[in-house]
């Protein structure tokens, strides 16, 4: 049973505490973006990783970017796609009056704010007018957007109290010959205020 607000009595569980909510995003990501098996030949599906990932070698750093579910060609011709979302930690905060307007913490409760990030990226290509790179990137992202909102608690009550703010910017980034679209995004959760215990 996943840990829940009132569990959290030490660093450790609010440690343990946040990755929960992570767990939470990337359940989210991965039911609107990914579905299940078997592959469908043809289809555009994102590679979805648990962390922000990076690499000096941009051919390296390419290649853990491609996914298995996005294939251009057949037989010896066939290459996949970079194409991914990654989520990973932008921060943690403690002081959410500003944003909220109220909050829980009280004596005895404190209550924190994580922010997350979502770096994706689609390999670009000429396409069409209307079918073409940046429209399926920005139909995904928009897909993520809404299904992080409707989530409500990102499917772990008790602890997540809301999804908040979502911002985004895109732009391209090269790797090598070859350019991707880029979108950087944030997501702010706000948790569940948790109990504050008592040193020994």
């Amino acid at each position: 049973m996943p840990i829940t607000a009132n569990d959290v009595t030490t660093p450790a569980k609010l440690a343990e505490f946040i990755e929960e909510a992570k767990l939470g995003l990337l359940e989210v990501l991965n039911t609107e973006l990914v579905p299940a098996l078997p592959v469908v030949a043809g289809e555009k599906i994102p590679l979805v990783k648990n962390r922000r990932i990076i690499d000096e070698d941009l051919s390296k750093y390419a290649a853990k970017l491609r996914s298995k579910r996005h294939i251009e060609g057949t037989g010896t011709n066939a290459v996949e796609k970079i194409h991914t979302f990654m989520v990973g930690y932008g921060g943690l905060d403690e002081d959410i009056q500003g944003e909220t307007g109220h909050g829980q913490t009280t004596v005895g409760r404190k209550q924190y704010r994580v922010r997350f990030l979502i770096d994706s990226y689609y390999e670009d290509e000429i396409g069409t007018d209307a079918d073409n790179p940046e429209k399926r990137h920005a139909a995904e992202i928009a897909r993520v957007a809404y299904a992080l909102s409707a989530s409500r608690t990102l499917k772990r009550p008790g602890v997540v109290q809301r999804v908040g703010a979502f911002t985004e910017r895109r732009g391209f980034a090269t790797f090598g010959e070859g350019i991707a679209r880029q979108s950087l995004a944030e997501v702010y959760v706000i948790l569940e205020a948790v109990p504050l215990v008592k040193p020994a």
